[in-house]
Order: C-alpha cells, then sequence, then structure tokens
C-alpha cells in the first residue's frame, strides 16, 4: 500500500528564509512519528496509535516520540519522500542532496 506523505508549507518556507540568507541548512529528523513507531502511543484526544506494543517514551513539553521505527522501511520511505519533497517545490538544496557542493 502507497503513502500519501503530505508535508506542510513550513519546512520549505522555512529552508527558503535560510537559503535566502546564504546559509547550508542541516537537516535532523530525528522524532519518530507515531504512526511509524515501534511502541503504542495514545494522543492528548485518546486516539491509539500501534496497539500492542510497550508505552511510547515520550520527551519535552511537546512530547515527542524517541524510540526507533517498528519497520526500517516506511522510516526510509519517509525521508525518501521528504527529501524528494524538498527538491520538487524549487529545487532546495539539490546540488547537495545529489552529491555535496
Amino acid at each position: 500500500m502507497a503513502t500519501n506523505y503530505k508535508f506542510a508549507r513550513h519546512p520549505t518556507q522555512l529552508y527558503d528564509g535560510i537559503l535566502a540568507a546564504g546559509v547550508t541548512p542541516i537537516v535532523e529528523l530525528s522524532f519518530m512519528p507515531a504512526v511509524l513507531a515501534n511502541c503504542t502511543w495514545t494522543s492528548d484526544t485518546g486516539v491509539i496509535v500501534n496497539p500492542g506494543h510497550h508505552a511510547c517514551r515520550v520527551g519535552m513539553h511537546y512530547n515527542h516520540i524517541d524510540e526507533p521505527p517498528a519497520q526500517w522501511a516506511g522510516w526510509e520511505a519517509l525521508v525518501r519522500n521528504f527529501a524528494a519533497h524538498m527538491v520538487e517545490v524549487g529545487r532546495r538544496g539539490h546540488n547537495l542532496l545529489v552529491g555535496g557542493p
């Protein structure tokens, strides 16, 4: 089953500003989306994601999920699609994504 990724405009607008200032951004995708995590997460509204696992370890005031993915292929697909999105919406950092400066 194919996943439909919908990336917000905020990252692309943020990178536009960073690149316009002449800065090379370093992108870190470090916190795991609940749907990919190898744990059970319950939202503030009571929605349960990935039942049957141990409870997710969360941190900071926004309760980021600090767990590895249940399947690395899902994490790889997310990262690949995010990178492709950043290139597609304006060639942002294309030279860095495909081989460096």
